[in-house]
């Protein structure tokens, strides 16, 4: 049976920020690449990856987990009616429990629309 594809949305702040998209704008090219082929994995395969691309944390939020020239970074999102609501993203170097929480409190949000 094939995964349930699940459509990338990206969490926007009240003043329409979306933080997701403009952490990924900041990326050198080849690494903002690197990330979009994660997305996109998720995008067609759902939660069915393996550990070494996707991760499930507390709550409601999963970890996509790109890497790209020694640099590895951490895409937070939480999946709802079919989607997947990119809410936050790091450079792991420094990722913090603070970044899960925030995590969760935006896909909360984006709940509650």
């Amino acid at each position: 049976m094939a995964a349930k594809r699940l459509i990338t949305q990206f969490y926007a702040t009240p003043a329409g920020a979306e933080p997701v998209r403009e952490f990924l704008r900041a990326l050198p090219k080849e690494a903002r690449v690197k990330c979009g082929e994660y997305m996109q994995e998720v995008e067609w395969k759902g939660l069915s990856l393996p550990a070494q691309y996707l991760k499930k944390l507390s709550g409601d939020i999963w970890e996509v987990r790109p890497e790209y020239g020694g640099n590895e970074y951490r895409l937070y999102f939480g999946t709802i009616d079919g989607e997947a609501i990119y809410v936050h993203a790091v450079n792991k170097k420094r990722q913090k429990a603070t970044d899960i929480t925030l995590a969760q409190r935006r896909f909360n949000e984006w709940k509650v629309k």
